[in-house]
């Protein structure tokens, strides 16, 4: 009974599954979007909005899966402390799981950012071109609509950009954690300090999307008026 509370209340394995779904999530919102521009046709005939409730539900499935049994195998529960990911029954197993969860949450989400933003506003370009040659009626509402296109995959550009950044330095000290390299550990105050700035995507995503909207942008003129 005391483990499963440690795990619960003690350990960082609620944590993760939070920042597992928080990174899935962006992952199928860059796919998703992907998939509107570069097959609008195929996604306008076969997409349902239950799918995107069903990989929701998956996402955090998934983040309860790794996370919850990896730390209930691997947590030091000696002297309350209920540290997660350093008592691995082999070396060999942390490894696997270290590397694993790098390259899930950090390494194949930036892929995938780069490789569907960079897509969308190619394609998204590429169309503006053709309305701008084509002379075609309407043209002013579809530069329009393709301005804020653009726009929204540049604040998801930026977002990737903020994400990338700031988790790099606790996937990196991981590692370190891992190779047992130079003291690290999830107990000092370096490993809290690493996490800070991972956390404040959380808190940092808000304020881009708010700036990088009309909406806000109008509010600060009206309130500098």
């Amino acid at each position: 009974m005391n483990r499963v509370f440690c795990l619960l209340f003690g350990s960082e394995a609620i944590m993760w599954v939070g920042v597992n779904a928080s990174v899935f999530n962006l992952v199928f919102i860059a796919i998703e979007r992907f998939i509107v521009t570069r097959f609008s046709l195929w996604h306008r005939n076969h997409y349902k909005p239950w799918f995107g409730y069903a990989i929701v539900v998956f996402i955090w499935l998934d983040g309860l899966i790794t996370n919850v049994p990896t730390t209930y195998v691997s947590a030091d529960f000696s002297d309350y402390t209920c540290s997660p990911f350093t008592m691995w029954p082999t070396k060999a197993a942390g490894t696997a799981f270290i590397s694993y969860y790098i390259l899930s949450v950090y390494v194949i989400p930036l892929i995938v950012f780069v490789f569907c933003y960079t897509n969308i506003i190619l394609v998204v370009r590429g169309n503006s071109k053709i309305h701008a040659t084509s002379g075609q009626t309407g043209h002013s509402d579809t530069n329009h609509n393709d301005k804020n296109q653009i726009n929204i995959m540049k604040t998801m550009m930026i977002i990737t950009v903020t994400f990338t950044v700031l988790w790099l330095p606790s996937e990196l000290y991981f590692i370190m954690i891992n190779a047992e390299c130079c003291g690290f550990s999830m107990l000092t105050k370096e490993w809290n300090l690493v996490l800070l700035f991972g956390f404040a995507t959380s808190c940092i995503n808000p304020f881009i999307y708010g700036v990088r909207t009309g909406n806000f942008k109008s509010f600060i003129k009206t309130f500098k008026k």
